[in-house]
């Protein structure tokens, strides 16, 4: 009798580690990709304004664990060289972003972002 109860007791403590053992993936507040907090239209250079110069530019930044830009790709010109660096530049001075958490922990990311100059 006494060694069925010991074996009953091992089952019950070989369920409990299971259950303690499952892995935790993610954690409240993390996030899959870097998100825009704040950002501002680019300035419209006048030069591209009295030319009729219109496009969309798309970029990729590369944004660090404070959730600043630290590279700019660009994706996609507008055609205008003028209008590709006003978006850049725009990026650069005014965005600012909530970095890529996992697990707690801030970490490195790039994002694709595009902008439509229209007269």
């Amino acid at each position: 009798m006494k060694m069925e109860f010991e074996k009953k007791v091992f089952v019950k403590e070989e369920k409990v580690k299971k259950i303690k053992q499952k892995k935790v993936t993610s954690l409240q507040g993390d996030r899959k990709n870097a998100v825009v907090n704040t950002s501002f239209d680019p300035y419209y250079p006048k030069d591209a304004i009295n030319l009729g110069w219109e496009g969309k530019v798309t970029i990729q930044a590369y944004v660090n664990k404070k959730g600043k830009v630290t590279r700019v790709k660009l994706i996609k010109s507008s055609g205008y060289p003028l209008l590709d660096d006003a978006f850049i530049n725009a990026v650069y001075a005014s965005y600012t972003f909530k970095p890529k958490r996992i697990m707690g922990k801030n970490k490195m990311d790039k994002i694709t972002l595009s902008y439509q100059f229209k007269i």
